[in-house]
Parts: structure tokens; sequence; C-alpha cells
């Protein structure tokens, strides 16, 4: 996965570290020697390994392999653990932040998506209300079916975007995998969204 994302385009390798409370995801909880590997894995093929932080104990993972930044994901409603993040100085991006001073501090930078998910339809929701740009809102996290709303937010003045990527559709142990990119359809998204942005200046 972490090659074929490279191959793609991507500049970054996301993942999860630990879990929510009450949350059985042994992917999430893994043992810090496979978090080694995977940052060894990321460094191999020079892309940068980042992580969501859902607990005390990620970040203390985060810490140990010297990750370059942070992602809060919006169902993390833990705000002294996102003050504790935000703490470290380092780059933090955040879905839906909630409406407190934590999302004002310079390193934070905001980012949209849909709550409910999976999204089928609506490019035209798929922006915060002040838009790309403006007040701290630099990306989108997707969770829709196509690319076609990644690129709209492109379009918008996104410059961080977040997209699930499979290599099969089909597999259904992760209930993500249908609405995910495979690596052609993540590789035309680049494509097409540096062109984007390229027109955008």
């Amino acid at each position: 996965m972490i090659r074929k994302a490279k191959e793609a385009g991507a500049d970054i390798a996301k993942f999860q570290l630990d879990r929510m409370p009450g949350q059985d995801d042994p992917i999430r909880n893994a043992p810090n020697d496979w978090l080694a590997f995977l940052v060894e894995t990321c460094h191999y093929f020079n892309i940068e390994f980042m992580a969501s932080i859902w607990s005390r104990k990620a970040l203390d993972m985060a810490r140990a392999v010297g990750m370059e930044r942070y992602k809060i994901a919006h169902q993390m409603k833990d705000l002294k653990l996102a003050e504790e993040i935000i703490s470290d100085g380092k780059e933090v991006f955040w879905s839906n932040p909630p409406a407190t001073d934590l999302r004002r501090a310079s390193n934070v930078r905001k980012v949209f998506c849909f709550e409910n998910y999976p999204e089928y339809f609506g490019c035209e929701w798929a922006d915060p209300e002040e838009g790309y740009g403006h007040n701290g809102w630099v990306g989108y996290s997707d969770h829709t079916c196509g690319i076609e709303t990644c690129l709209w937010t492109i379009a918008h003045g996104a410059t961080y975007v977040e997209k699930h990527m499979t290599l099969n559709k089909a597999e259904t142990s992760i209930k993500d995998n249908h609405f995910s990119a495979d690596p052609q359809e993540f590789a035309e998204l680049v494509r097409i969204g540096i062109a984007i942005g390229r027109i955008n200046g």
C-alpha cells in the first residue's frame, strides 16, 4: 500500500494510531514494532509517514518515531489531548475542529470533511462556510465515492487533500474500501489535481 501510494503520487501515507475508547480495531492498535516497520517502509519509499492521533499512547508513539506533523480526526473529541498535540508545536491538520481557541493556534490547519459517510454526491457542500484559504481552512478529508469531489475542492482552493486508498474495492474486511480510490484512480486524482493547482496559481 505504501509503495502504491508513492507510485500514485501521494506526498504522505496517513495511518491511524491507537483507537477510540470502546473500539476493537487491531489495525489501529498495532504494536510499536509494527509502527517502526511502517515508518521505515515510508522512509524507504521516500513518502512521509503521518497518522491520526487517538490517545495519549498514540501521541507518545508518534513522538517516539519522530512524526513530522500530526492529524486530529473529527471523531476525536478529547480537547485536553488535542491541546497536548498542538503544544508540541508541529503542524497539526484537524478535521472539523470544534469552536474553541485551540483551532486558532498558529500551527493548526483546519480540514473540512463530511462527518457522516460515505457520501455519494454534493460537491457544492464540500466546503467550509469561510471557504478554503480563509480563517485557516486549508484542506479536505474525503469520504465520497470517486475523485470528483476532491478535484472540486482543489479547484476551490484546498491545498491539502486526504483520500482513502485500497487495492481491492470488493474486499469487505474494512468498511471504507468501497468508496476508496484504487491506485489508478488515485494517480489520476494527483495528476489532475496538480494541473488544477497550477491553474489556480
